[in-house]
């Protein structure tokens, strides 16, 4: 397990030393893409209802809010697909300077709070994948010489 150990300092030092670890720190990373595209997807549900009549009135503010919601919804999205399928080394970078662009650009205390471990995992999985697309220096490749 990456994580294992617990605590919030183990966030930022996941265990690479092994491919079960990298791709525990993936999946963890994966996970909070997921509830980041999900809490997302419900924000601006409840925008675009609180706001259908403005909306549907000035067809430009429409599709302005439209590309915005379709590409914070689906770049974490992306992101969490490609975790899944352990790839990722250069979309899940990308997926992550943005998020931390969204957080700095709010500053509310819940959303530093919460953004600073989001943003522990999202950078403990980019090393994750870094680590598996190089492929080499895992503990249990020197173990499998030996058998």
């Amino acid at each position: 397990m990456a994580y294992q150990g617990g605590g919030l300092t183990q966030i930022w030092r996941p265990d690479l030393t092994t491919r079960v670890g990298a791709q525990s720190a993936m999946d963890s990373a994966k996970f909070c893409f997921l509830l980041v595209a999900g809490f997302r997807t419900i924000f601006y549900a409840v925008a675009a209802f609180a706001g259908g009549s403005d909306l549907a009135a000035a067809p430009e503010a429409f599709i302005v809010f439209a590309a915005v919601a379709l590409l914070e919804i689906g770049l974490p999205l992306i992101a969490a697909w490609r975790l899944h399928v352990y790839k990722g080394a250069v979309v899940v970078p990308i997926a992550t300077a943005l998020y931390v662009l969204g957080i700095l650009a709010s500053l509310t205390v819940g959303s530093l709070i919460i953004g600073a471990i989001f943003t522990g995992v999202f950078v403990g999985g980019i090393r994750g994948a870094w680590a598996l697309r190089r492929g080499t220096g895992f503990d249990e490749d020197y173990y499998a010489t030996f058998n």
